[in-house]
């Protein structure tokens, strides 16, 4: 209401965000930028971090239990007890997949994968029809499924190797744009 004569546009760049900004395609960009850029300017925005999603029939039907050991492990980023254990990944570009893929990586084994898809509703779907446990970012997960959806999956917290920080990130430049720093004001508010 403030600012009525401002457009946001929403777009899903992933990896392209930094060319983006460098291209002058985007003023401000909101992402998980783990290296520092010179011409670009961060300011922390808020942690994130990815769990990992078993539906509580697919979890019986694997002999394992929601045990105490069972989430320390995988607490701790260990998910060698999940060999067994069928698999809905996001794609490569995904920075849940990628993290769910490198703890994977981690625990030494070659997952299972029934199905990928770039949609996270897509994947959380196809855990709670127990075709498999997806990776997924807690706000996200929240967000999309119901609370009678929760009463039916599990959500492990992976540890510190899944916690991320997302940022703003606009061109560095004499002048900032006073619309900028509005948005990140207001944006940390909500």
């Amino acid at each position: 209401k403030q600012y009525p004569n401002i457009e946001i546009e929403l777009c899903e760049l992933s990896n392209k965000l930094y060319f983006s900004l460098l291209n002058g395609d985007l003023d401000l960009a909101i992402g998980n930028f783990t290296a520092s850029m010179p011409e670009v300017e961060m300011y922390d925005f808020y942690h994130e971090e990815v769990v990992l999603l078993i539906s509580k029939v697919l979890i019986k039907k694997l002999g394992l239990s929601n045990s105490t050991n069972l989430r320390d492990n995988l607490h701790n980023g260990d998910l060698s007890s999940l060999r067994t254990c069928p698999f809905v990944l996001g794609n490569l570009d995904s920075t849940a997949s990628r993290i769910g893929r490198a703890l994977i990586k981690q625990a030494n084994f070659i997952p299972l994968v029934k199905a990928t898809s770039n949609s996270a509703e897509t994947l959380l779907s196809l855990c709670l029809q127990n075709v498999g446990a997806c990776f997924c970012q807690l706000n996200l997960a929240q967000a999309i499924l119901s609370k009678e959806d929760q009463k039916n999956i599990l959500l492990f917290p992976l540890g510190s190797k899944a916690r991320y920080q997302i940022r703003f990130a606009f061109l560095k430049s004499n002048y900032q744009w006073k619309i900028i720093s509005e948005f990140i004001r207001i944006a940390k508010q909500k």
